[in-house]
């Protein structure tokens, strides 16, 4: 497996897997499961100026955090063998921060 560092703004998330079968236990066809993609996923690594400063040297997303991100946002880097898909994106099209409560 390749390793991938990101450049000036960009980030690399590890996609969320979407379900293959409904509530009911009916196979998703391909369409269907894009169609109902998650657009989440776990942060794997952060260019150096991604985010930017506030002011408090802290970035807003850091490596491991769960994020929302633009459905359509980034570019496929790679897809395993078990359909796991990792994507680079501008820090920009990583929406909101998931926080479990």
């Amino acid at each position: 497996m390749r390793k991938y560092r990101p450049l000036t703004t960009m980030v690399i998330v590890s996609v969320d897997r979407t379900e293959e079968k409904s509530s009911g236990g009916i196979i998703l066809d391909v369409s269907e499961r894009e169609k109902n993609a998650k657009a989440e996923g776990t942060v794997l690594a952060i260019g150096p100026q991604a985010f930017g400063d506030f002011g408090d040297g802290e970035s807003q997303i850091k490596v491991g955090d769960k994020v929302v991100f633009a459905r359509y946002g980034g570019k496929e880097l790679e897809r395993n063998a078990s359909g796991k898909e990792s994507r680079l994106m501008k820090d920009l099209d990583i929406l909101a921060e998931i926080v479990e409560e």
